[in-house]
């Protein structure tokens, strides 16, 4: 049987539309042959206006397709995805410009005999006519051809855009952009075929379901058998249209700022076509939860932000676990979103875990090199470099704050430019990226095994330091601003992130001066540390009478820990004479209720607050034995310390998030009886608020009850 003969057989005959759109997408079943238009699923969901069949292939381009076969006998099937161009059509709307693709050129074979009947001999015309044949990256590929694919766009004359494909990805069909930075066979095939340097950036579509949609996901019954399953838990499911244009909204305003990682406008356009990442809305909403009103939440169906952002959240992994997001954009972005939580300490996949992924996806798409800037089109760079600086940024943060013990990321093998105000459509750039380089040097000279950094580098440092907040807009100011809302809050979070560093470098210092038996030296450091500390106690006022601490991120609360600490330190320090121990007792008194005003929003800093009221009643720190605020007696501390070691009584899986500030007014054992769990800790920052070892801590826990 001939090979025509065959492909024509393959070829199935085209059956009337069963499904409609957003069901075909998702592989799931559809009864809209059944009950009409929209179908079931889709009124659920509230998408009746974009529930539309999905468009069949017309007589006259099924006869079009088998003259091209014809005229065409070596050219095999191109793509099991064109059946999907009337559903991509009538998402864009009636207004967009027709859908086409470009027919593709034979497969390997035929390629490499054609160039063989044109010239065997002549190495330079096999190599240009190779580059001139090599099928277009839209034309989608089987697993065992990947590696071809790859080196034919390598060695490509034409310096083709490769940006991702923001329509979705078609029917079976995965695309995976990759750069490639070594020396593969690969690269160095490409090279030699292409006669000069090859294109590091390759776009590659994947026939078929990927293999990491779990066990036996090579069949499309399997894939459907996933999105039922997906279905059925309620991960596909988003809340209806006028709360979730609230949440979106609040996201926008309280989220994104500090993580930009997304296009807005075309984020928008998809969510309002229904086209939305499922993987990428659940971890808006995971992370949107902690700063939505409580009514809001509970008109969907929650009691409290803590079991909001605990469905959320595991609604995302569980897309992402079973494959239903095959996107490398969404992949990345539900990713950076993810790493902002953490439910549990022992957890596997915590905020680490959704944070390396970030990084690996990130440097897989080049994100790190200047050289993809030229490869991929305006509007995705500005967005590539967005990402590229919020990785980075968060990197460095999470390793100053200690909540990691090495960066992802070598500066040493990253050229990408620097963000400018053209990578953002309406906003300036944010002062922080460049703080994150500051921060860098920190670790660099601090915290490398068996350097000690020189005079000069200290120097250098403290300057950069101190003169970034010189180097703000005149209206980046705390004495620009009479009120404090949710649009200017950004320079609260932005100042005390700065103070911190300050007064972690000036600790650090002091450190060092101490083993050196610089007296001198160390006690100028200390009163520059206890400025930067006093300015930091500032911003943190500022936020709690002006009642937008709810609208911080994470790490805000984690620099109020840190001052927490630091203060206690000093107060335990033995040359810290009596009234100035009494002023730092006043003082830390006033800052832990800033820390507990973010157990409203996180129930997670419970076990800060937890661990601090222990260490000053322990360390004779606290007011009073037995605070008529919430502070805990030694009489409690020690029913405490029995409860959590010998676990006599059941724990109270109350969340303190679910309590007012006001109700630990009346009950001094409040911390103790409604501890939450382990599993319940939403706050990565909160978990570990201490960055460095601090002294008293180790006196602390091994000093008698």
């Amino acid at each position: 049987m001939s090979a025509l003969v065959e492909m024509c057989m393959e070829r199935r005959p085209v059956k009337k539309p069963r499904a409609c759109s957003h069901c075909h997408v998702r592989k799931v079943r559809c009864d809209a042959w059944q009950v009409g238009l929209p179908c079931t699923r889709c009124r659920r969901r509230q998408q009746d206006s974009t529930c539309v069949l999905v468009a069949a292939p017309s007589q006259s381009e099924r006869t079009r397709s088998s003259q091209q076969i014809l005229s065409q006998p070596a050219q095999a099937d191109s793509d099991d995805c064109d059946s999907d161009l009337g559903l991509l059509q009538g998402a864009l709307g009636e207004g967009a410009p027709p859908i086409t693709l470009t027919p593709s050129h034979g497969p390997p074979q035929v390629q490499a005999r054609t160039m063989q009947q044109i010239d065997q001999g002549n190495s330079d015309v096999t190599a240009v006519h190779l580059a001139l044949n090599t099928p277009p990256s839209d034309v989608s590929v089987q697993e065992q051809d990947v590696q071809l694919r790859i080196a034919e766009e390598m060695c490509r004359e034409d310096a083709t855009v490769v940006s991702p494909n923001h329509s979705g990805n078609a029917d079976e069909c995965c695309e995976v952009i990759e750069y490639h930075e070594g020396i593969t066979p690969a690269t160095i095939l490409g090279q030699a075929i292409g006669k000069r340097q090859p294109n590091r950036l390759t776009r590659v579509m994947l026939k078929r379901a990927r293999t990491d949609r779990g066990p036996q996901m090579g069949d499309m019954q399997a894939a459907s058998t996933n999105m039922d399953f997906l279905e059925q838990r309620g991960a596909l499911d988003i809340p209806p249209r006028n709360i979730c244009n609230q949440l979106l909204k609040i996201y926008f305003t309280c989220v994104y700022p500090y993580a930009p990682i997304l296009d807005r406008a075309q984020f928008m356009e998809e969510y309002y076509a229904g086209r939305q990442s499922m993987f990428t809305m659940q971890s808006i909403l995971a992370n949107v939860a902690a700063h939505a009103p409580e009514e809001l939440l509970q008109r969907i169906g929650f009691n409290d932000r803590e079991t909001a952002q605990k469905t959320f959240y595991s609604r995302a992994i569980l897309v992402y676990d079973l494959g239903g997001e095959t996107g490398q954009l969404n992949r990345l972005q539900g990713s950076i979103m993810l790493s902002s939580l953490s439910f549990t300490y022992a957890m596997d996949k915590d905020y680490r875990y959704w944070f390396s992924n970030a990084c690996r996806i990130a440097t897989q798409l080049g994100l790190h090199r200047q050289y993809i800037s030229q490869r991929v089109d305006p509007k995705s760079k500005r967005l590539f470099r967005r990402i590229w600086w919020a990785l980075y940024n968060r990197d460095v943060l999470m390793a100053v704050l200690g909540l990691t013990n090495l960066t992802n990321f070598d500066e040493r093998y990253c050229d990408t430019n620097q963000l400018t105000e053209d990578d953002w459509d309406d906003t300036k750039v944010p002062d922080r990226f460049a703080l994150s380089l500051i921060s860098k040097r920190f670790l660099q000279y601090f915290k490398t095994p068996g350097r000690v950094p020189s005079a000069s580098e200290i120097q250098d440092l403290e300057n950069d330091i101190l003169g970034w907040k010189n180097k703000l807009d005149p209206g980046i100011s705390l004495l620009s601003f009479q009120e404090w809302s949710v649009a200017n809050v950004l320079v609260l979070v932005l100042l005390a992130i700065s103070f911190r560093l300050e007064a972690v470098f000036y600790r650090t210092l002091r450190d060092i001066y101490r083993r050196n038996d610089d007296s001198a030296s160390m006690q100028q450091v200390t009163q520059r540390q206890e400025n930067a500390m006093f300015e930091l106690s500032a911003i943190m006022q500022r936020a709690s009478i002006n009642d937008v601490i709810g609208l911080c991120p994470l790490s805000f609360m984690t620099c109020a820990s840190s001052i927490l600490a630091m203060r206690i330190e000093i107060a335990l320090d033995p040359t810290t004479g009596p009234k100035k121990k009494t002023a730092l007792t006043a003082q830390l008194f006033s800052e832990l209720q800033y820390l507990r005003e973010g157990c409203e929003y996180w129930g997670s800093i419970t076990w800060t607050v937890r661990m601090f009221e222990a260490a000053m009643v322990k360390t004779g720190l606290s007011i009073d034995q037995q605070q008529p605020d919430g502070g805990m007696g030694a009489e409690g501390v020690s029913r405490g310390f029995q409860h959590a070691e010998g676990n006599q009584r059941p724990r109270d899986p109350t969340l303190l998030a679910d309590t007012s500030n006001e109700d630990s007014l009346d009950d001094p054992d409040m911390f103790f009886r409604q501890v939450p769990d382990m599993d319940t800790m939403n706050n990565l920052a909160g978990v570990f608020p201490l960055a460095d070892d601090y002294d008293w801590i180790e006196s602390f826990l091994l000093a008698p009850s």
